[in-house]
């Protein structure tokens, strides 16, 4: 008799099923329990998101083009914050063998001061200008002649610009600094150039300051070898003593220059025309 007993149907518990699905069930509940129970539908997970940035540009305090890079609001409630520069001002004077003072200097490190000052008259600037560093040395022509442009900036100051604006608080500051300078500093050469305007100089002008004599718009006439006589606006003067080491090396002496204009005829049409105008005094420190 065979005893091996058939079963007619799968023991309690148990019936057909496919290897593939599950493994593929298994992977799921892994996947599940690793993403946790409120995991977002992968679906959902590769939605592209949109970053919305503004670059800034601006002019640092050297004049030199940067830009600072960050995030855009519709609102533009955030201002934007320059990153921190402060501007310098640097006065030098100069002392001979013999312990006198010979000259002095002024630097001014800002680019944007620089520009005021090339815009604050009609007249040109020309003192030296490297990047953002502009000097002025004795007897400082040009910053007298923009005297009233600087009071007026640091008098009239807005509030609102000032809140707003860096450039417009180191501008302001800057010619104050340069203000306390000229009044103190000096203080000479101002009271002189004030009795020359007023009529009421009594000592002999010396020729380092015959340029207070022709300020910006000042008619000045000259009698050419011919006869002739020529009619001049005064627009600008440069004129500064020489540093000592270039005094002492150069064969050159420097001049008073007179940039002027005066009205021209080309044989077709009246104009305007640009005139140089100097004398040459030597210098001896």
């Amino acid at each position: 008799m065979d005893a091996t007993i058939k079963l007619s149907r799968p023991p309690l518990g148990f019936t057909d099923f496919d290897t593939t699905e599950v493994s593929d069930a298994v992977g799921r509940l892994r996947f599940s329990m690793r993403r946790g129970k409120d995991s977002v539908p992968e679906e959902a997970s590769s939605e592209i998101k949109v970053k919305r940035e503004v670059m800034r540009f601006y002019r640092g305090r050297r004049g030199e083009l940067q830009n600072t890079t960050y995030e855009d609001h519709e609102d533009q409630s955030t201002k934007f914050q320059r990153p921190a520069e402060v501007p310098s001002i640097r006065i030098c004077r100069e002392i001979n063998e013999r312990g006198d003072v010979w000259r002095r200097t002024i630097e001014v490190d800002s680019w944007s001061f620089a520009e005021f000052l090339r815009k604050s008259e009609t007249f040109l600037l020309h003192t030296k200008w490297g990047g953002s560093i502009i000097e002025f040395a004795d007897p400082f022509v040009e910053l007298f002649f923009r005297r009233d442009a600087l009071r007026a900036l640091h008098n009239n100051a807005d509030q609102n610009t000032l809140d707003q604006d860096r450039d417009a608080r180191h501008n302001i500051s800057l010619a104050g600094k340069i203000l306390d300078f000229l009044d103190n500093d000096a203080m000479d050469i101002g009271r002189k150039l004030e009795e020359i305007a007023s009529g009421t100089l009594s000592d002999i002008i010396q020729f380092i300051d015959v340029w207070m004599l022709y300020p910006p718009g000042t008619l000045i006439f000259e009698l050419p070898g011919d006869g002739g006589l020529s009619a001049y606006m005064v627009d600008s003067v440069t004129f500064e003593k020489p540093s000592l080491q270039r005094s002492y090396h150069s064969s050159s002496l420097p001049p008073l220059m007179l940039h002027c204009w005066a009205i021209d005829y080309d044989g077709v049409k009246f104009g305007r025309r640009a005139y140089k105008l100097e004398t040459v005094f030597p210098w001896k420190p």
